[in-house]
C-alpha cells in the first residue's frame, strides 16, 4: 500500500507539471524537460494551491479545482509542444535515475510501511497530521487547539 501511495504521489506531480513545462520549455531549448516535471509539478501546485487559499477555500475545495485545472494546462502544453519519442529516449535515463534514487531513499518507508514510518520520522510529522486534516475540511490555516504554539517570527 505504501509503495501505491508513493508511486501516486510521482503520478500526480507529473501530471500537475507536464502543462507548465510542455508551455514553458520546447524541446530545443531543453531535451530534459521530462526530468523537471515532478519538480515543476510540485511548484505549480503549491503555488496554485495557496493562490486559491487565499479565498477561504477548503483543502478538499482546492483539491477538486487543481485537478482539472492542471488536466486543462497538461492539453494545452500537449497540443503546442508535444513530446516526441526522440525526447523520451533522452530523457529516460535522468527519469529512471530519479526513480532509483526515490526507491534508496525511501527504502526505510516501503520497509516498515508508511504506519510504522511516522513514528521514526521527525517528530513535527505527528504534530502535523491534524493540521492536514484541519485544512482539509477547514480554510487554510491551524486547528485552534493548536494555534497558541504558533508564533509570528520578527
Amino acid at each position: 500500500m505504501t509503495l501505491l501511495a508513493v508511486l501516486t504521489f510521482i503520478a500526480i506531480l507529473y501530471y500537475c507539471g507536464i502543462g507548465p513545462v510542455l508551455l514553458l520549455f520546447s524541446p530545443k531549448e531543453s531535451p530534459w524537460r521530462l526530468a523537471i516535471m515532478p519538480a515543476l509539478g510540485l511548484c505549480s501546485h503549491i503555488i496554485f494551491s495557496i493562490f486559491l487559499a487565499q479565498f477561504s477555500l477548503t483543502g478538499q475545495t482546492i483539491s477538486v479545482i487543481a485537478l482539472p485545472f492542471f488536466g486543462v494546462l497538461a492539453a494545452l502544453g500537449w497540443r503546442s509542444n508535444p513530446v516526441s519519442r526522440a525526447e523520451l529516449r533522452a530523457a529516460l535515463p535522468a527519469v529512471l535515475l530519479g526513480l532509483f534514487s526515490v526507491a534508496a531513499f525511501g527504502w526505510p518507508l516501503f520497509y516498515s510501511g508508511m504506519q510504522n514510518y511516522w513514528g521514526l520520522a521527525n517528530p513535527d510529522q505527528g504534530f502535523l497530521i491534524p493540521v492536514m486534516e484541519w485544512i482539509h475540511t477547514h480554510t487554510l490555516g491551524v486547528p485552534p487547539e493548536y494555534a497558541r504554539n504558533f508564533h509570528i517570527l520578527g
